[in-house]
C-alpha cells in the first residue's frame, strides 16, 4: 500500500467516525481533505454528498452526489441521495429520472419506487 493511500485510508476512517458520532463538519471537513487529495475517491464523494445534505447545504450536496455518480455510475444509493437533493431544490423532474435510475441499478429498493410515488404526487401525475 502506498504512503498515499494509508493517510487517504486513516482520513477515510477518522471522517467516518465524525460522521457517526454526529460530529458532520468534521467529518465533511475530513472528507473535503480526501476529494482534494483523490479526486477519483467515488466513496469520500458519496459521504461528503450524503453529509452535505444532513447539515442542509443541498446545493453542495448535489455537487458531490453528482461526481459520485460519474465516477461510479452503478451506486443506485448516490442516485437515492441525489433524487431526494433534487427534491430538496424543488427539480422534481430531475428527481424522478435519479429515482428511476436508482430503481433500475437496484430493483429491490423500495424507498426509490416510494420516492417516486411521492414526486408524482407532487407533480399533481398521481391521485391523493
Amino acid at each position: 500500500m502506498s504512503k498515499k493511500n494509508a493517510l487517504t485510508g486513516a482520513k477515510k476512517r477518522q471522517a467516518f467516525a465524525h460522521a457517526q458520532a454526529g460530529r458532520i463538519e468534521e467529518a465533511l471537513d475530513l472528507y473535503q481533505k480526501i476529494c482534494r487529495i483523490d479526486p477519483q475517491d467515488a466513496e469520500s464523494w458519496f459521504m461528503a454528498g450524503t453529509l452535505y445534505a444532513q447539515a442542509g447545504r443541498i446545493a453542495e450536496a448535489e455537487v458531490a452526489l453528482r461526481k459520485t455518480v460519474n465516477l461510479q455510475p452503478k451506486a443506485a444509493a448516490a442516485y437515492l441521495n441525489l433524487g431526494n437533493t433534487y427534491v430538496a431544490q424543488g427539480k422534481l423532474d430531475d428527481a424522478v429520472l435519479a429515482y428511476l435510475e436508482a430503481a433500475a441499478l437496484d430493483p429491490t429498493a423500495a424507498t426509490a419506487y416510494h420516492q417516486l410515488g411521492d414526486d408524482q404526487i407532487l407533480m399533481g401525475n398521481g391521485s391523493t
